[in-house]
Formats: structure tokens, sequence, C-alpha cells
């Protein structure tokens, strides 16, 4: 979800150009982040076909989470967690579309992976900039990391604390994540 939550940010920042230019302009001073009032159904509404359900599969176990599309050309970006030990990785498009994916790479410390499924054409989320958060700013997190019988979901709330440091470590390394918290 963290990774989702800087990407949708950025998204509440670019999007609809129609809201935003609905703003009367004597509301301008007032008004410091337009973005912060654009509803949460048409962020919803607008991100939604950009996330993906991702499902793994080891043995007779399985995992679950969401990923995003980085590229229009079918890369994907998803929590290293989620895909760590699957055997198999499938993608479930907001379309109900499943393909599988391969693993392109990983950052294990920074919970980072990219997976491919072929294709073209697919919907972008943009890349936002974490130093440009504040913090009360709003989140709005959309996904589905329950599985396939689940439906998405999106909830929102605020960016309580920044730069928030939590030690991990696996049997050959050990870092410090620096994440975004979030009551979302």
């Amino acid at each position: 979800a963290p990774l989702a939550m800087l990407l949708i940010s950025a998204l509440i920042r670019a999007t609809s150009p129609e809201i935003i230019r609905s703003i009367p302009e004597n509301a301008a001073g007032i008004i410091k982040n337009v973005a912060m009032y654009v509803p949460a159904e048409i962020i919803a509404e607008q991100a939604s076909p950009a996330t993906v359900l991702i499902s793994c599969k080891n043995g007779t176990s399985y995992s679950y989470g969401t990923g995003f599309f980085l590229r229009e050309d079918g890369y994907i970006a998803t929590n290293y967690h989620v895909i760590e030990d699957a055997a198999e990785i499938r993608v479930t498009l907001f379309s109900g579309q499943t393909l599988v994916a391969t693993k392109v790479g990983h950052h294990a410390a920074a919970d980072l992976a990219v997976l491919h499924i072929s294709g073209r054409g697919y919907p972008v989320l943009p890349i936002g900039n974490s130093d440009a958060l504040r913090v009360g700013e709003r989140a709005v997190v959309i996904g589905n990391p329950a599985g396939p019988d689940a439906p998405w979901t999106v909830t929102q709330g605020i960016f309580s604390y920044l730069d928030r440091t939590i030690p991990v470590s696996d049997t050959n390394w050990t870092a410090n994540l620096i994440m975004l918290q979030t009551d979302a």
C-alpha cells in the first residue's frame, strides 16, 4: 500500500482539469492545493483501471497484493513481499482479464518488485515526488490485496508521518526502510 499511496497522491495533483477549471478564479488564493478537494470517487474512477491484483502461487499456498502499471507496455510495480516466494504469478486487470506475469527484478530491502505482462496500451499512474508531500496531505489508496473473490477497495486518510524508519532484515541483508505513514 505505501507504494500505491505515493502514486495516488501524485494522481490527485494531476487529475481532472475540468474539476480544477470549475473552481472560481477568485478562490485560487484560498485553495492552495486544489487536489485536496477532488472527490475520492473521481480519483478512484480515474486511477482504478491502472491498478491490478497480483496472485502468487507457491505449492498449495497463495498470496495476493496490489500493483499498478508503470508503463503502457505492461511493466507493473508491486511489493516484493507479495511475490517473494512465488512459483507462478498472475495479474488480474481491473477489467477482470487475467494474464501470466514474469518477474523483471526486485529490491528486497526496499520491498519493491517489477513484473511484466504481454500487451500494450495499459493505463499508467504518474509517479509522484515524495519530497513534495506534507504531513496532513490526503492519501487515497486503491487496490485489491484480498484476492480474486474480493472487490477492489478505495480508502482515504492523511499522511500522518513522513520518513518513518523501520529496520528490516533477511538472512542475507539488513536495511532501514524509509516509509510514509498513513491512516488510510
